[in-house]
């Protein structure tokens, strides 16, 4: 490092001689607010199933959709390029990753949820299914590590659909993103 001058700052215990710099890795939107968080518990009956409608304005960064089953079959599909026939009523769990008080640049999310409603058409995305036996299952269809997805503006649905032939099927759907208006 001597072309460089001295280490002293960014050394380690290791090898003075040696200069280090601290990076961080992943993604600021933490940060910045731009990160969120959304969760859908479900009961759903034989047969049933829940449709989640996801709008977004702007590009964003998928980089978690996790489905815990506790109880019965569930078949999860993700699909684009649909039409909504009936309205939705907006999801109420949907939340900044970060709420600190100090956070550097307050955000308001643009990207949108919601429950209750239906479509037609669409093309499958992604498929999952999860059946449990005498105990709780989880599956991760988009993960941080691997499977992040950068998805562009549009509508998109998720149904859960519980596949099983007579019992009801009960667990929590989970999402992560981050939003790069």
């Amino acid at each position: 490092m001597s072309n460089f001058g001295q280490a002293d700052r960014h050394s380690t215990d290791r090898n003075g001689d040696v200069g280090r710099v601290k990076v961080e890795t992943g993604s600021t939107s933490l940060t910045l607010g731009r990160s969120f968080r959304a969760y859908k518990e479900f009961s759903l009956a034989a047969g049933a199933v829940e449709t989640i409608q996801v709008v977004s304005p702007i590009n964003f960064r998928l980089s978690d959709v996790i489905l815990t089953v506790d109880s019965g079959e569930i078949r999860y599909e993700s699909i684009g390029g649909a039409t909504e026939t009936s309205a939705f009523t907006p999801l109420p769990t949907i939340f900044n990753k970060n709420t600190r008080d100090d956070m550097i640049a307050p955000y308001t999310g643009v990207i949108t949820a919601g429950t209750g409603g239906t479509f037609t058409g669409g093309a499958v995305l992604d498929v999952a299914r999860l059946k449990t036996g005498t105990n709780s299952q989880r599956v991760s269809i988009v993960e941080q590590a691997q499977g992040v997805r950068e998805v562009g503006p549009g509508t998109y649905y998720v149904t859960l659909t519980n596949s099983s032939g007579s019992s009801t099927a009960t667990g929590i759907f989970y999402s992560h993103w981050e939003e790069w208006p």
